[in-house]
């Protein structure tokens, strides 16, 4: 990661680099590395992450920070070079590539997607709790772990609902300065 972003800084012309859009966490995140490191990158806005890989593997565009599930084969196979995992730990189908954290030496770096089941807000308490419950219970199970890392996706342990309301919140919160920091308010 530091290789690339050495080279990136020396080039004469920006590096590309390919997301699902502008105001996407990749985006966001790229923008944030740019702004951070000093050097030039052009966005190049795709309508799907097969779609970013398989150009990145054609020589079309740079690079990416791309959702694993889309890369994880070709990562795999050697026809990707994961240069770092945007998540707070190692990737299990990739143990390999360093975090992002490790590769640039940014303590408590992440910047992830996640997945969370929702209700609209009137639902009943006690219907969220069950839900909770039997999301937590399927989560949980081994088998259902293992595929998830299988597809690219990490496996995390099942938190509490007032945990994924504080990190959703935190997460809203985050962005958004990022989005002011970066200058991108009412541009996105």
């Amino acid at each position: 990661m530091k290789d690339f972003i050495k080279k990136a800084q020396a080039a004469v012309d920006p590096v590309t680099y390919a997301t699902t859009g502008a105001g996407t966490l990749q985006f966001l995140t790229m923008e944030t590395l740019k702004r951070d490191h000093s050097f030039k990158a052009a966005h190049v806005p795709y309508r799907s992450p097969p779609q970013i890989v398989t150009d990145i593997v054609g020589g079309h565009v740079v690079s990416s920070i791309s959702e694993t599930g889309a890369a994880l084969t070709l990562i795999q196979d050697g026809k990707l070079k994961a240069l770092g995992i945007t998540a707070s730990t190692r990737h299990p189908q990739l143990p390999q590539v360093p975090t992002m954290a490790e590769a640039l030496g940014l303590p408590g770096f992440e910047a992830v997607s996640w997945h969370v089941l929702m209700a609209p807000s009137p639902t009943p308490r006690p219907v969220v709790e069950r839900l909770h419950a039997e999301m937590t219970r399927i989560t949980s199970d081994a088998a259902f772990q293992k595929r998830v890392s299988e597809v690219g996706l990490m496996p995390l342990a099942p938190r509490s609902i007032a945990d994924i309301e504080k990190y959703i919140k935190g997460e809203r919160d985050r962005w958004s300065a990022v989005v002011t920091q970066l200058g991108l308010a009412g541009t996105l």
